[in-house]
């Protein structure tokens, strides 16, 4: 399980192919961005 990296102050991963990827479900009932991270389902809060 690999920590997220922040770029731009959005948390991301680094898949396989070295690509940056983000992982956003979208804005949550109270408008703050927030996402469950498939790669170490942990919810992260920019």
């Amino acid at each position: 399980m690999s920590e997220p990296i922040l770029k731009d102050g959005i948390p991301y991963h680094i898949d396989k192919s070295e690509t940056m990827k983000p992982f956003w479900e979208g804005l949550n009932e109270n408008k703050f961005m927030t996402t469950t991270c498939e790669k170490c389902s942990t919810i992260h809060f920019p």
